[in-house]
């Protein structure tokens, strides 16, 4: 008996909507993440200047793949430039990004 309701269960594709839900929130949570890295990125580069730690590395390694782009532009066309903004290239290329794979996932119809 409970097999036949399995079946039943994953022909009316309740299971397969629950995974794509899984899926469509991990990916939002990823994006997040990388989000609010480069905002405490940003806040800990004022506050813990030339200091570092474990965690401060690791943030680094996650944040820099972002940040770079930002910093090569503004090194080719704003060189004396004080103030960096690479991090609010990287949150645009972070939006970007998102807007992208979520318009390919609607499309794919997940």
């Amino acid at each position: 008996m409970s097999v036949i309701i399995k079946k039943r269960y994953k022909s009316n594709g309740l299971l397969e909507f629950g995974r794509t839900k899984n899926m469509i929130s991990l990916i939002n949570i990823i994006f997040n993440v990388l989000y609010y890295a480069i905002i405490l990125e940003v806040v800990l580069s004022w506050v813990y200047a030339n200091r570092t730690n474990q965690y401060i590395e690791l943030l680094h390694k996650v944040t820099n793949p972002f940040l770079l782009p930002g910093r090569k532009i503004q090194e080719r066309f704003f060189t004396n430039m004080m103030i960096d903004f690479s991090p609010l290239i990287a949150i645009f290329i972070i939006t970007l990004l998102k807007r992208i794979v979520f318009s390919i996932l609607v499309v794919l119809g997940i």
